[in-house]
């Protein structure tokens, strides 16, 4: 009786063992599967943000009057966009292309517009994906063909 009493005694504290072990090699494997979700929702959030303001600074530049209303118009509908969507880059840059402004009314043009956010990822040193990550998105709008155009 107390030889099995021993035995089953010596069997738990080696299963404890076996647990803790498998604790110790199994916790960075999940640490790391979580940091990948956290980041990929980071990613695709931003992605996102930076879609939608580039598309908001894309029309509001097409409606714009002059070519430089309209490189004012993107910058500040992009800032305003990315500020709502709570997405706080490092730095952006909005790049406005009003070339087709120069067209006579009657010809179709674009405005180009392309935003890009360098997301600050410092928060995530644990996962091996670097301080800052550069995303980009571009967007066209359309000109009125037949609306006046100023220079």
């Amino acid at each position: 009786m107390i030889r099995r009493l021993r035995a089953r005694l010596a069997e738990d504290s080696e299963r404890g063992a076996v647990t803790t072990l498998e604790v110790v090699l199994l916790a960075p494997a999940v640490m790391a599967i979580f940091g990948l979700m956290l980041f990929g929702g980071r990613y695709a959030l931003a992605n996102s943000s930076i879609e939608q303001a580039s598309n908001a600074a894309a029309r509001a530049a097409s409606s714009a009057e002059t070519e430089s209303q309209a490189r004012d118009a993107a910058s500040q509908i992009a800032d305003t966009t990315l500020a709502n969507q709570g997405l706080n880059c490092a730095s952006t840059d909005v790049n406005v292309d009003t070339s087709a402004f120069a067209l006579p009314p009657g010809h179709i043009g674009t405005v180009d517009v392309s935003v890009t956010c360098v997301l600050n990822l410092s928060d995530l040193v644990w996962i091996p994906v670097g301080p800052s990550l550069t995303l980009e998105h571009e967007a066209q709008s359309v000109l009125d063909a037949y609306r006046p155009r100023g220079g």
